[in-house]
């Protein structure tokens, strides 16, 4: 993401000018695609084995036309009564020439067996599929289900056409969440002179929304180019909170040959020589997200699987000497955690400043418990033959930058099997995950240096660049939108020297609110209880997108 000269703060206001206009264009634009989507039925196929009486009663109840068809001969099934758990007692007719004769002559020859939406005939068969039993004729008979050899049903396939429809409204929802939610929070916004322009590096510190969740967060730069010998960063606050930078300091490390360079939660900056994919990646429910996490192509897992929390496993080989690993991770926060959020404070009404007051005076561990009860952080666990065992959270990363790579160092010790099973929880739909790998070798010694800003200016007036040096209670402030803090670097290593920077960004911030409606007390005494977020969280997606699914899919 470029941004030409900074003119963030005109963006945003021609955004929220048009916003009504912008939204309608994607809510058109993305309506296309989600019909698109759910357009195509796929056949399903039931066995012998498979075939029970209460599949046929769930066909019978969705009203669907039964056909029998042996080698022979095609007949149309109706009045069909169970008779136990193992006959069925059926009136059968022949089928003569005519649009349902065509449409099965169709399906025994198309290649592709998916039907259309508009189809509605075929959305509608069950076909069961005999042997010849002698010369059958109209009225009725008996069929056991045994000599059932095959049903065909062409049906939704509910786990594939819900995933590709949430997919398309999440996408929609958040782009349309993005303009039309332009004036809510976010975390500071770091951006760096790649040599022609200044891109957006990322947020930092996110989630950190109180003096009690002050914390250091530690940002890949790969984009920042030297000019002159020195590294340009501007820190702007561009949405409606106060931004209070408490420490900047540039991390700059000799990248080693043949290996690649990930920083983790403290600070530690560890080498990378190539990781291993993960064998498997199964959801609780049982999906299998192998293939979007065993490369970084934006294909994600979004933790939206049928529960507020949900889990996501992942199997890996491990070397039998194998006493460390280094999990690697692609990652962020969604966009539909932040509109989540915001609609949770809107449950404060008029309330809500008194209430922000009230969380400034807690506690660090206080403040931290809450988030951990909610699930807001992203967790990683390690069976360790017995019971999962925690290994560390992931504090939130703001949605807007893309994701970042993060490690996180495992200890092996005590793991006796060749597979290392690793679990990531996350409340729903609060974080995403593109890739997953692990690096078992050993962090090779690489030389790092450390360098504070050289300049400082805020809103182009030059200031103390000490102020920064530590943290201590001497906050740099950006209140209002379009503030802007100027940073400038030396480079600490000469130009032939291929180096690549992180930076450590420290501070809170807190948000701006002016709500006019009442509070709804009876509702926010209900986030006290651990997990209630993530239960907030479904209901408000399923609000949203249940009457859309209800009008594109064929409810199973």
């Amino acid at each position: 993401m470029k941004v030409v000269n900074i003119h963030t703060d005109k963006l945003i206001t021609t955004l929220r000018k048009y916003r009504r206009v912008i939204a309608l264009f994607f809510l058109i634009l993305f309506g296309s695609l989600l019909v698109d989507s759910c357009s195509y039925y796929r056949k399903k196929d039931l066995f012998a084995n498979k075939i029970s009486m209460k599949e046929i009663n769930k066909n019978l109840a969705k009203h669907k036309q039964f056909v029998l068809v042996t080698p022979s001969a095609t007949w149309q099934v109706s009045n069909i009564k169970m008779l136990g758990n193992s006959a069925l007692n059926m009136i059968i007719t022949p089928i003569g020439p005519g649009q349902l004769q065509s449409k099965l002559e169709y399906l025994k020859t198309a290649k592709n067996k998916r039907v259309r939406m508009g189809d509605k005939l075929l959305q509608q068969l069950v076909i069961m599929h005999i042997s010849d039993q002698g010369q059958l004729t109209s009225g009725k008979i008996n069929l056991d289900l045994k000599d059932i050899k095959r049903i065909e049903v062409y049906d939704s396939d509910s786990a594939k056409t819900l995933l590709i429809v949430v997919g398309v409204i999440a996408l929609a929802f958040v782009v349309v969440t993005v303009i039309i939610f332009l004036t809510k929070s976010s975390c500071p916004f770091l951006y760096a002179y790649d040599g022609e322009d200044y891109q957006l590096a990322a947020e930092t510190f996110g989630g950190a929304i109180y003096p009690g969740l002050e914390r250091s967060d530690f940002v890949q730069i790969p984009m920042a180019r030297a000019i002159d010998g020195t590294y340009s960063f501007k820190i702007r606050n561009e949405l409606k909170e106060h931004q209070f930078i408490n420490k900047v300091r540039l991390i700059e490390a000799k990248v080693p040959k043949n290996r690649s360079l990930i920083i983790d939660q403290k600070g530690v900056v560890h080498t990378i020589d190539t990781p291993t994919p993960p064998i498997s990646a199964f959801s609780d429910s049982g999906n299998d997200y192998t293939k979007e996490l065993v490369k970084a192509d934006s294909i994600q897992y979004y933790f939206d699987d049928t529960d507020p929390v949900n889990s996501l496993t992942l199997n890996f080989h491990k070397p039998q000497d194998a006493t460390k690993g280094k999990l690697i991770l692609t990652t962020k926060g969604t966009l539909w955690m932040d509109y989540v959020f915001g609609e949770f404070l809107k449950l404060f009404g008029w309330y809500y400043n008194s209430f922000a007051e009230e969380q400034k005076k807690k506690t660090k561990e206080q403040m931290g418990q809450w988030s951990r009860d909610q699930n807001l952080p992203l967790t990683v666990s390690i069976y360790n033959g017995s019971e999962w065992q925690e290994v560390e959270q992931i504090q939130p990363i703001g949605p807007l930058a893309g994701a970042r790579d993060l490690v996180i160092p495992i200890n092996l010790e005590n793991i006796s099997s060749d597979i290392i099973k690793i679990k990531l929880t996350a409340g729903f739909y609060f974080w995403e995950v593109d890739y997953a790998g692990i690096d078992y070798t050993i962090d090779e010694d690489i030389e790092i240096k450390y360098s504070f800003p050289s300049e400082v200016s805020n809103n182009s007036i030059p200031i103390n660049a000490n102020d920064l040096y530590y943290n201590d209670s001497a906050y740099l402030v950006q209140k209002e939108v379009g503030d802007v803090l100027d940073l400038n670097f030396k480079r600490m290593f000469p130009d032939e020297v291929k180096t690549l920077l992180f930076m450590e960004v420290s501070g809170y911030y807190t948000h701006i609110r002016d709500f006019n409606t009442s509070p709804d007390f009876a509702v926010l005494r209900t986030f006290r209880e651990p997990g209630r977020f993530p239960e907030f969280s479904q209901q408000l997606f399923f609000n949203y997108s249940e009457p859309i699914l209800a009008r594109n899919i064929i409810q199973d």
